[in-house]
């Protein structure tokens, strides 16, 4: 397996806990991280609002928009920072705009290399083997009929923002019958640290098929 962070969200004072093994994993202090958003920012808003995040850890960021020619020059410096950060948001059209430049095999491959891969939410999902758990997030796919495969990087799925309600219990029960991979559901304060010798829980999640 690769080396691989799964948060359900990234918050201050409550992900402290997997931030710091985060840091651990790098293998610089002050390491550059390459930053993937879900969709355009072009404002930078949220990427302004996670430098400030990683800031107080000393780890840059690095934008890389999608709306760029991802020349094999872009590639090359993603693919130099010590770790890629894949965002929250709409998990299809994240998806899309991967696929439509190539990405989805440079991420892969980056992975297979050691790289480490970061997801928040949606970009936890992008990591696993499916992404019909971001239909239990809400997420609505606006490109043609959903494409469900995911980067299979793990050999488990994620369910973020799980809020313990019956609603979504129920849901994520209801999928568990047509998945039979692990399902592990994530409070906001939890997440996944995978490394080559290990899979390790930080908070306690709600599993199915385990």
């Amino acid at each position: 397996m690769a080396n691989l962070i799964l948060y359900s969200d990234q918050i201050q004072n409550v992900t402290d806990e997997i931030d710091e093994r985060l840091v651990k994993m790098l293998p610089r202090r002050g390491a550059v991280i390459g930053y993937l958003p879900s969709s355009p920012d072009p404002d930078r808003k949220f990427f302004n609002e996670r430098v400030a995040y990683y800031d107080r850890l000393n780890l840059k960021l690095k934008y890389f928009d999608p709306a760029m020619h991802y020349s094999m020059d872009v590639i090359g410096e993603l693919v130099k920072c010590d770790a890629i950060h894949l965002t929250g948001g709409n998990t299809y059209d994240f998806n899309h705009w991967l696929q439509k430049k190539a990405l989805i095999s440079v991420l892969k491959q980056y992975a297979r290399m050691r790289g480490t891969l970061i997801g928040v939410s949606a970009g936890s999902i992008l990591m696993t083997p499916t992404l019909f758990p971001s239909m239990i997030c809400g997420d609505v796919c606006r490109h043609g009929d959903p494409d469900q495969e995911g980067m299979d990087l793990v050999p488990f799925t994620v369910v973020p923002h799980f809020d313990e309600s019956p609603e979504m219990t129920n849901a994520i029960l209801e999928f568990g019958k047509h998945f039979s991979r692990p399902i592990y559901a994530l409070k906001d304060e939890t997440g996944i640290i995978v490394t080559r010798r290990q899979i390790e829980f930080v908070g306690q999640t709600f599993s199915v098929n385990v």
